[in-house]
């Protein structure tokens, strides 16, 4: 996950998200992490800053729906002291999204899981917008402060809970509001939408940085060019 500070050279948040999985993900030039509840998935801290107009991005694979919700993406202080911003799933498989910590916009369909799906969150003073898979799902008026220094939560909210199991890919944050054909446009650059995430450790692509236990990727990639078998999720 990296940090567009407006220097020309973006900065990585954390040099990895502890606990979570590789896999391969809906694009054919990435991967996905892949998270459980014992994930630790709060990046940085407040390190991300949001004025009254921005946007949040991320694609989703939820493995299941579980009854305590999932976050996906969550911005806010350490603890929760200022508003949280994001999006979550709830039980039902609808997308929720938030807004000065309470849910602001709620998606009127209901989505499958374990299939990738596409989530922007919007707001410029004025309304929050939804998009689910690249289409409007839902809009409210909102006129709030959200001007703060944000810490970055995957697969939990601000206080630790809420977490699931599912892929996150792509997360992003903007300092604008997109436009429903900046959305639709970044939804159709994904090429393997319809593709199940697919196990990706031991390669090049990844490795395991502080742990001194895991052999180098280049050792790895020597041991595994025999091995033979992928394990996608299913």
């Amino acid at each position: 996950m990296l940090h567009d500070v407006g220097s020309g050279v973006r900065q990585p948040l954390e040099m990895a998200v502890l606990g979570t999985v590789p896999y391969t993900g809906m694009t054919s030039d990435g991967l996905c992490g892949f998270f459980t509840p014992a994930t630790l998935a709060g990046l940085g801290a407040n390190v991300v800053a949001t004025t009254n107009v921005w946007s949040i991005e991320a694609w989703s694979w939820p493995f299941v729906f579980d009854a305590g919700d999932d976050q996906v993406v969550a911005l806010g202080a350490v603890g929760g002291a200022n508003p949280v911003l994001g999006f979550r799933w709830n039980v039902a498989g609808t997308m929720q999204g938030f807004i000065g910590g309470v849910v602001a916009v709620t998606s009127p369909l209901a989505y499958a899981a374990r299939a990738w799906h596409h989530i922007v969150l919007t707001y410029n003073h004025i309304a929050l917008s939804m998009y689910v898979d690249g289409a409007l799902t839902n809009a409210a008026a909102v006129v709030t402060a959200t001007t703060q220094n944000n810490s970055v939560y995957l697969d939990q909210n601000s206080v630790g809970t809420a977490r699931g199991i599912m892929a996150i890919e792509d997360v992003a944050v903007y300092g604008v509001a997109l436009t429903a054909a900046q959305v639709l446009a970044h939804f159709n650059a994904a090429d393997l939408v319809g593709s199940l995430p697919v196990y990706a450790a031991g390669g090049v692509a990844f490795a395991y940085p502080g742990v001194s236990n895991i052999p180098a990727p280049s050792n790895l990639d020597l041991i595994l060019s025999s091995v033979r078998r992928v394990f996608p999720v299913t």
